[in-house]
């Protein structure tokens, strides 16, 4: 078990990353809050398993907690989690510290916007904002060639992908399920996409919404009526049409409905198979 070298600084971050870059090498990369368990653990065996070098980052984002919310309760466990990536092999750690990500005077901040509202949003209205400043931060200082996140949060990867594309960031963009065994045993990547407890059969939920191919985000499509002629019109006068735009009131939330609803359809089928 190699001991992974650590990186508190942006400076000593790109120095490493230049030296494998002169080497020939590609770089993975894995942003995380730390605690590390099996689920973080499988995205960096992915990374590992997709680029010559892989990067792991533990950084407690304070500007994605609002007034009142856990930050000063999130747990840290810096020793564990070093010693974690030690044994699957790891090569660098970033941790840096607050100043170093937010220096005096920082005042620039990235929002997407769309993806960026509903669901998690509705609660945590400063959110998003936090996470998508951070992660463009993160990606523009590793300068990785993919960064791996997990599909757990669905609505989060897909703001980050956009604002790879918005920003124009090289890195790739790749979602992951995580692989969280209850057992603690190590779960490889090929099988990362089941849930544990179901015999290495994919959940209902993840089978739906994959074949069926929901559409993502939902679009909010023009509704048209239509009009008769007055009276006092000449014959010539054609009907007329009114098109009028309208925007769903949640399409997050009407969308959730939806692979909701096939979801338990399905569960109703295999519990009716089994029976």
């Amino acid at each position: 078990m190699t001991t992974p070298a650590i990186a508190r600084s942006v400076s000593a971050l790109r120095s490493q990353v230049r030296a494998w870059r002169q080497a020939g090498r590609t770089v993975g990369f894995v942003p995380t809050m730390g605690a590390l368990h099996e689920g973080h653990l499988s995205l960096v065996r992915l990374a590992l398993a997709q680029a010559d070098k892989a990067i792991v980052s533990i950084f407690v984002n304070p500007t994605q907690f609002a007034p009142g919310e856990d930050l000063d309760r999130y747990p840290r466990d810096e020793a564990g989690d070093l010693a974690r990536l030690a044994a699957l092999g790891t090569h660098l750690v970033f941790l840096p510290t607050v100043a170093e990500m937010y220096p005096d005077g920082a005042s620039t901040w990235v929002e997407v916007q769309g993806l960026s509202q509903g669901l998690c949003a509705d609660h945590r209205p400063h959110h998003f904002r936090g996470v998508a400043t951070v992660v463009t931060k993160l990606l523009n200082q590793a300068q990785a060639d993919v960064a791996v996140f997990g599909e757990k949060d669905y609505q989060q990867l897909m703001v980050i992908k956009r604002l790879a594309r918005d920003l124009a960031i090289p890195t790739r963009i790749a979602g992951a399920r995580p692989c969280a065994s209850r057992t603690g045993s190590p779960c490889p990547p090929e099988t990362c996409t089941s849930r544990p407890g179901r015999g290495g059969r994919p959940p209902p939920f993840t089978k739906c919404s994959r074949t069926r191919r929901l559409p993502w985000p939902p679009v909010a499509r023009p509704r048209r009526s239509w009009s008769r002629p007055s009276s006092g019109s000449s014959a010539g006068d054609s009907i007329a049409w009114t098109t009028s735009s309208f925007a769903t009131p949640n399409p997050w939330r009407t969308w959730l409905r939806r692979v909701a609803s096939r979801r338990d359809c399905s569960r109703r089928r295999m519990s009716g198979a089994s029976g």
